[in-house]
C-alpha cells in the first residue's frame, strides 16, 4: 500500500524478494496481493516431510508455518502466486532448508506452472555456501537481479553485486549493551499478553462424557487433523 502511494512508483513492475522468514513473506505476499509482478524467495519454504522427518520445525520461528487446521502442504501457498514470475533460490547446503525439500517443492511448482502453460515463470536456483549456510550470496543476489530485471523491464544485460560497506553489527544495536534494556521492558513476557488465560468450567459428573468427547472431537478436527 505504500509503494504504491509513491509518486515515482511503478505500481505495475513491483517485485517481492527476501531471505528465509523474508522469503516465507515473499511467498505470502505474492499469494495474497495480485500487486506483486514478480517474486524471487530465498528461499523461505520446506515442507512438512522435510519438517518432520528433519526436525526442521526447531530451527525455525512462527512467521514460517501459518495456520494450518487442514495440514495443506506448504506448496499450496506458493501455487496462488503462479503464473507470476517467481525464482525459488537455495543453498545446497542450507540447515534450515534441505536440498530433498526443496527438489521436491521446486518440482510442485514446475507442475503448477506447465498446468498454466508458463513453466518459463518459474525456475529455482541453487547456490553454494559454507556448510550450514543460510544467508544470501553474490551469485544468488545477481540471479535475482537478473530475474527481476528480465520479468519487470525487460533488460537482460549484465548485473552486479550489491556494493555496500557491512556495518558492525555494535552500530545496529539500539541498547549499547544488554545492561542498557530497559527494566520493564515486555520482549520476555509478551507472550502470556496476547491471549487471555482460559476459565475452564468442569461439567457435571452426569454430563462428563458428552463433555469429554466434545473437546476430542475438536482437538482431533482443529489440532490433529
Amino acid at each position: 500500500d505504500y509503494l504504491v502511494s509513491r509518486p515515482e512508483v511503478d505500481r505495475d513492475r513491483i517485485a517481492a524478494t527476501g531471505l528465509s522468514g523474508g522469503g516465507a513473506l515473499t511467498f505470502w505476499i505474492a499469494a495474497v496481493d495480485d500487486r506483486v509482478k514478480c517474486a524471487a524467495a530465498a528461499p523461505g519454504m520446506t515442507d512438512w516431510e522435510s519438517n518432520v522427518t528433519n526436525r526442521i520445525l526447531r530451527l525455525h520461528c512462527a512467521c514460517m508455518v501459518p495456520i494450518n487446521t487442514y495440514g495443506w502442504e506448504f506448496t499450496t501457498v506458493a501455487a496462488l502466486a503462479a503464473p507470476r514470475p517467481l525464482l525459488f533460490v537455495n543453498c545446497d547446503d542450507d540447515l534450515g532448508f534441505p536440498m530433498a525439500a526443496n527438489h521436491r517443492i521446486a518440482a510442485r511448482l514446475r507442475k503448477i506452472y506447465g498446468m498454466y502453460g508458463k513453466s518459463d515463470v518459474f525456475k529455482d536456483y541453487v547456490t553454494h555456501g559454507p556448510v550450514g549456510a543460510h544467508a544470501y550470496t553474490p551469485d544468488s543476489r545477481m540471479a535475482i537481479f537478473k530475474w527481476i530485471n528480465h520479468h519487470l523491464k525487460g533488460d537482460d544485460g549484465p548485473v552486479t553485486d550489491a556494493n555496500f560497506e557491512r556495518i558492525p553489527e555494535e552500530e545496529l544495536r539500539t541498547f549499547s549493551t544488554d545492561n542498557d534494556l530497559p527494566k520493564d521492558a515486555l520482549n520476555n513476557v509478551i507472550d502470556q499478553t496476547f491471549v487471555r488465560q482460559a476459565e475452564v468450567s468442569l461439567p457435571a459428573a452426569s454430563e462428563f462424557t458428552t463433555w469429554r468427547e466434545r473437546l476430542l472431537g475438536r482437538l482431533r478436527s482443529l489440532s490433529f487433523a
